[in-house]
């Protein structure tokens, strides 16, 4: 199946006058050709911040496909670096050398049996040490925009996996303190980092597109793991709305972003990273009622309009910035880190279009007979989009954190009283066939 959706965007890319995709209808099936065909570039990752990414994007298209050859690349990369933070080491203050972790719990998540705890367990013990010894405070761990990207997505996951609330309440103590640090409250954006704030360009503060697409798609990602009755949410899904809304009014004409949010004629080309994560952010709020559908469907619409035109034959991206920390120039060549948000958008842009989103929305009322803390934990796994719920084309199986099955079978009552038993957190898996 994967060979033919990136065969039928190959085929499509041979028809191209131009630097990349044809303007293609925008339904579910083009933008996973897309999205595979952007996956396809890559054959190799390294473990940094870079790389790690950039398979975030490829561990949401095992999500959204279901496809193992994505999970099985994710695997074999995670055991060749011996599942550990990207420095080697065992105790890791960097977050950018954290990224990878996110990919290690999700590969967990897609297979939750006691066997695979080995995946995550390095990165939890790592985070165990910050957590339970001496605080450092966010501002110091997690210092400049980016980090709120790399770390606490990973550590929302532990939280997850673990169902203890003390990760989600330390997440949200560090959130909060570099809050205090680079948020900008008149403005509702981010600062790269504390030699930024003070900054400015023809006369307005400068705020980084990249910088605050970190943010928003990390604080995407954390949401997507913090259980809905967790006390601290309400002030993430806060934030979340009013940066979305800000970054809103900074969309150009064209659907896509410049690299200074707030002058955009200081590099006036349009970039590939920061709208990458801007249209994923977008997509995922309101595929999970956070943000104003009407509003943000049409804004990642023309979001994503705007970025296949930016995908070159084989795959790569054009306008990309270079590594930086500051508004600047497009870099020469592709990066990995702007595919792997080119294929988180792509893989929520999908569930937008089918409306597969709104069914999935964890506060809709089907999740109503669970007990309330599986909910954050339902959507992990290999969910068959269009067989959602269908007794006919899909197995459901639920599992202790443990990894012990609990359940198996296609009877959706069965399925729902099993989880209504539970006082516990569990994961559920939906396989279809």
């Amino acid at each position: 199946m994967i060979g033919e959706r990136i065969a039928s965007a190959l085929l499509l890319c041979q028809l191209l006058p131009v630097i990349g995709f044809a303007q293609p209808e925008l339904t579910a099936d083009s933008i996973l050709s897309i999205s595979e065909h952007v996956a396809a570039y890559r054959t190799g990752y390294a473990r940094d911040w870079i790389s790690s990414t950039c398979c975030t994007g490829v561990m949401a298209l095992y999500q959204t496909t279901g496809q193992t050859a994505y999970l099985n690349k994710m695997v074999t990369w995670g055991a060749a670096g011996n599942w550990m933070p990207a420095d080697g080491n065992l105790v890791s203050t960097n977050a950018d050398n954290q990224c990878c972790c996110q990919t290690y719990c999700e590969a967990y998540l897609a297979n939750p049996v006691a066997a695979n705890t080995k995946y995550y367990q390095t990165w939890k013990n790592d985070w165990d040490t910050t957590m339970y010894n001496v605080k450092p405070q966010g501002r110091v761990l997690w210092s400049w925009e980016d980090a709120l990207f790399m770390a606490p997505p990973a550590v929302s996951m532990l939280g997850a996996i673990t169902g203890d609330t003390r990760y989600f309440d330390t997440l949200s103590a560090y959130w909060w303190d570099v809050a205090a640090m680079l948020y900008d409250t008149a403005y509702h954006l981010y600062f790269r980092d504390a030699s930024k704030v003070n900054g400015a360009y023809n006369n307005q503060p400068v705020f980084w597109s990249r910088g605050c697409g970190w943010v928003a798609a990390g604080s995407a990602r954390v949401l997507k793991y913090m259980p809905k009755d967790y006390s601290g949410r309400p002030a993430h899904e806060k934030q979340f709305k009013d940066l979305c809304a800000a970054i809103l009014k900074c969309q150009g004409a064209d659907g896509l972003w410049r690299s200074n949010l707030l002058s955009p004629s200081q590099y006036p080309d349009p970039e590939m990273s920061g709208t990458s994560l801007y249209c994923y952010a977008f997509a995922w709020g309101v595929n999970n009622g956070i943000l104003d559908a009407a509003a943000f469907t049409a804004a990642a619409k023309k979001a994503w309009s705007g970025m296949v035109k930016y995908v070159k034959p084989d795959g790569s991206l054009s306008n990309v910035q270079d590594v930086g920390g500051a508004p600047g120039p497009l870099g020469a060549t592709t990066q990995p880190y702007a595919e792997g948000a080119f294929m988180l958008a792509g893989t929520e842009m999908k569930k937008l279009v089918s409306g597969v989103g709104t069914k999935q929305n964890l506060q809709d009322s089907r999740s109503s007979v669970m007990h309330e803390s599986t909910r954050v934990l339902i959507a992990i796994g290999r969910v068959a989009e269009s067989t959602w719920f269908s007794t006919s084309a899909s197995i459901f199986e639920v599992f202790d954190l443990s990894g012990k099955r609990l359940f198996h079978g296609r009877d959706v009552k069965k399925f729902f009283a099993r989880m209504a038993e539970s006082e516990k957190p569990l994961v559920v898996r939906f396989t279809a066939e």
